[in-house]
């Protein structure tokens, strides 16, 4: 249990009422510390484009940020024992705001990711150095609901997130969005600095602070209650990255969501994540068999959840995104219960040093997850790529029709577009894919948008057009003989299969090698 706890009862009414205002002033700062990092996921889109990265290159900037914490959570853990949270978590946020403005004149991708390696050090304060404030003003019957509500800080940042910076990038650049990150860390560092205040515990509870050898605390480690808090929380932190970093690329590529809509549901999710904190946390308050037991509840739902998402379910718009949201509840939710069974588990008077070992161990998987899922993902597509190539069952027959303009549109980088281009011409070469150019002369039916027409083994077509908002499916009678129309038109006007050969030879010699 944790010592400076155990004089909150016998507060004044005036501090009573006060330990409202240090949560919230906690909440806020973790928010405002944590904003530009949380929308890493929901630009991801953006960054992808304007840094022309991979999905593993956007999760290793989540992964820069989560690196320093390996031993700055120690370190700050140290320090919230030693001295006034006020100051120590205060520095924190100061430090990140700094970053984010020097980091809004990085020059290129590998700029960004030092940034946020010096934002991910500034963090490390803010994350335990809240929890230990909010628990040490708050006592067992109210403790899990404060800290559910402290721990929302971080999915409503990635609510406001969601919603802002996309919109920002969109409307100037990514340096846009680190530049309003950095003013939303200095509001928070600002609060914290001036409205927190240390509970007025007994003189007695104070002087009975020892400082122990780093080698006697690490002894935690042994308890089994820091045992079952490190591998649960392994487990569950590397849900949340995947609810940040893959929701809103799934549902683009996937469910056929266009990336604003996704970003919406990503906000959705986040909002999820804030409700759960609170509601799962006040619940562990009042639950007999205790913190712990909600947060195997939360595992439990996120297994289910993940299980329905990689069925076909998971291809359905509507489905995917209320799974999203679903994880987003649970996924991001057992924070609250989980750090309040921490910070309860403590030892006497090394509450920060806890908090900040149980987050560190547990910021592997917050670092390995992102780069991980992101390479799941570019195997994924790989692997869907491999159809075309395998012998057994033999590839389906695929014809493409491809305007002549694509050839030359800048997609990435020059070393990419030679690339895919030499790609296109080795899978014609097999002969697994039939490719027909459609030279550019004006107006045909084909400028109105991409289609698919796919035939099944039993002979029964269905076909998928893009469209702005989203991808449409369609099985029809009539919409299949439109398109088969259009096939036929735009087909008429496509070069044969040797001359595209040759166009897209001269191409890459001439204007991409």
């Amino acid at each position: 249990m944790l010592a400076p706890v155990t004089a909150v009862a016998a507060l004044p009414h005036h501090a009573l009422r006060y330990r409202w205002t240090i949560l919230g002033v906690a909440t806020f700062t973790q928010a405002a510390s944590a904003f530009f990092v949380q929308s890493i996921g929901a630009m991801g889109v953006h960054l992808e484009h304007d840094l022309h990265l991979s999905t593993a290159q956007l999760g290793l900037l989540l992964s820069a940020a989560q690196l320093a914490p390996l031993v700055g959570l120690l370190v700050a853990g140290e320090l919230l024992d030693r001295y006034n949270e006020r100051w120590v978590v205060g520095a924190g946020a100061s430090i990140v705001a700094a970053a984010l403005a020097l980091g809004s004149m990085a020059p290129g991708y590998a700029s960004l990711l030092l940034v946020l390696l010096v934002v991910g050090a500034g963090y490390s304060t803010v994350q335990p150095g809240g929890s230990k404030s909010v628990a040490s003003w708050f006592d067992e019957s109210q403790r899990g609901l404060a800290m559910g509500i402290r721990q929302a800080g971080l999915p409503l940042a990635g609510v406001g997130a969601a919603a802002v910076m996309p919109v920002l990038a969109d409307a100037f650049d990514w340096r846009m969005t680190l530049r309003v990150g950095s003013l939303v860390a200095l509001l928070g560092a600002i609060a914290f600095m001036t409205f927190y205040r240390s509970p007025p515990i007994s003189q007695k509870g104070v002087a009975a602070r020892t400082h122990t050898t780093l080698k006697a605390r690490l002894q935690m480690f042994r308890r089994p209650s820091m045992a079952k808090s490190v591998m649960s929380g392994v487990c569950m932190i590397s849900v949340h990255s995947a609810v940040g970093v893959l929701t809103v690329l799934y549902l683009h590529e996937t469910a056929s969501l266009s990336a604003g809509r996704a970003a919406l549901v990503l906000v959705a999710a986040q909002g999820a994540g804030v409700a759960g904190r609170v509601c799962l946390a006040a619940w562990s308050d009042r639950r007999k068999s205790g913190r712990y037991a909600t947060v195997m509840t939360c595992m439990m739902a996120v297994t289910a959840g993940m299980m329905a998402l990689i069925t076909p379910l998971g291809h359905s718009p509507v489905t995917a995104s209320v799974l999203f949201v679903w994880l987003g509840f649970f996924g991001i939710g057992w924070y609250g219960p989980w750090i309040a069974y921490v910070a309860e588990s403590a030892p006497p008077n090394q509450t920060g040093f806890a908090l900040g070992l149980t987050m560190a161990t547990t910021q592997s998987a917050v670092i390995l997850a992102p780069p991980t899922l992101g390479l799941l993902a570019v195997e994924a597509r790989i692997n869907r790529q491999a159809i075309l190539t395998r012998e057994n069952p033999p590839p389906p027959e695929f014809s493409l029709l491809q305007d002549e303009i694509s050839l030359t549109r800048l997609t990435g980088s020059p070393e990419i577009m030679k690339e895919q281009l030499e790609h296109l011409l080795y899978v014609v070469e097999r002969g697994t894919v039939t490719l027909q150019i459609v030279p550019s002369r004006g107006e045909h039916v084909g400028n109105s948008g991409a289609f698919t027409i796919a035939t099944l083994a039993d002979r029964t077509e269905i076909a998928y057009a893009d469209m702005a908002a989203r991808g449409l499916s369609m099985s029809d009678p009539d919409d299949i003989a439109t398109l088969h129309r259009n096939l036929m038109s735009v087909r008429s006007l496509a070069l044969p299969v040797d001359q595209s050969i040759e166009m897209i030879q001269k191409v890459v010699r001439e204007k991409w090698t």
